[in-house]
C-alpha cells in the first residue's frame, strides 16, 4: 500500500517539474525588464496544495535552479555576485512552494477553498519580497537605486503574477480537488483490493 502511495507521489511530481521545467524555459524568454514573469508560480501553488510542504519545495527548487541560467540571471546578476545569485534564485521560490504547503495544511479540514486562495497568493508575495531584500543586499548596481527597483519589481512582474494567481485561484482550487479526489478514490480502492487479499488468503490458510 505504501509503496502505491509514493509511486503515485512520485508519478505526480514527476509530472509536475517537467511541466515546471517548461514552463520556467517559457518564462525566462518573455522578457519584462530585468526580471521576468514566472509564469511557474501555479505550478508550485498545485504541489504545495496536492503533496504539501516538501511538493510546493521541490518544485519550488527545480524553478530555482532553472532560473540560474536564464540569460536575465546570467546577464545582469551572475556577473555581480555569482553565489549570492544562486542562493537567490533557490531561496525565494524553494521557500514560497514550502509556506504555500503549510498554509494550504492549516485550512485543509475546516477551510480548504480560503486556504487555495490565501496558499496561492502568498507565492508571489514571498518570491518578489525575497527577491527585494536579495537585490538590496547584494544587487543595488543592477538598478542604481530603490526608486527604480521598486517600480520596475512591482509595477509590472509582482502585479502580473499576483493577479493572475489571484483570478485563477478558482481554477486552481478545482485542479486540485479533482486530483486529491482521484488519488483517495485510488488509495481507498487499494485499500479494499488489499483488505480482500488479505480475507482470501486467511480463508485458503483456514
Amino acid at each position: 500500500m505504501k509503496n502505491k502511495e509514493r509511486i503515485q507521489t512520485i508519478t505526480g511530481l514527476s509530472i509536475l517539474i517537467g511541466l515546471a521545467i517548461a514552463l520556467t524555459f517559457l518564462s525566462n524568454y518573455i522578457p519584462t525588464g530585468v526580471v521576468n514573469i514566472n509564469l511557474v508560480l501555479i505550478v508550485i501553488v498545485i504541489a504545495a496544495c496536492i503533496y504539501g510542504p516538501i511538493g510546493g519545495a521541490v518544485i519550488g527548487f527545480v524553478n530555482g535552479v532553472i532560473t540560474i541560467i536564464a540569460p536575465a540571471t546570467l546577464a545582469f546578476f551572475f556577473p555581480v555576485n555569482p553565489i549570492a545569485t544562486i542562493l537567490l534564485c533557490v531561496l525565494k521560490t524553494t521557500l514560497a512552494g514550502l509556506v504555500s504547503g503549510f498554509i494550504f495544511k492549516a485550512f485543509k479540514k475546516k477551510k480548504e477553498f480560503l486556504g487555495s486562495i490565501l496558499s496561492s497568493i502568498v507565492v508571489p508575495i514571498i518570491n518578489t519580497g525575497i527577491f527585494i531584500v536579495g537585490v538590496v543586499l547584494f544587487f543595488m548596481s543592477v538598478y542604481g537605486n530603490f526608486v527604480t527597483l521598486i517600480t520596475a519589481v512591482l509595477s509590472l512582474n509582482f502585479l502580473i503574477e499576483f493577479l493572475s494567481i489571484a483570478i485563477l485561484s478558482p481554477a486552481i482550487y478545482r485542479i486540485i480537488k479533482v486530483i486529491t479526489t482521484k488519488m483517495n478514490e485510488n488509495r481507498a480502492s487499494a485499500e479494499k483490493e488489499a483488505y480482500e487479499e488479505e480475507v482470501d488468503r486467511i480463508e485458503e490458510e483456514n
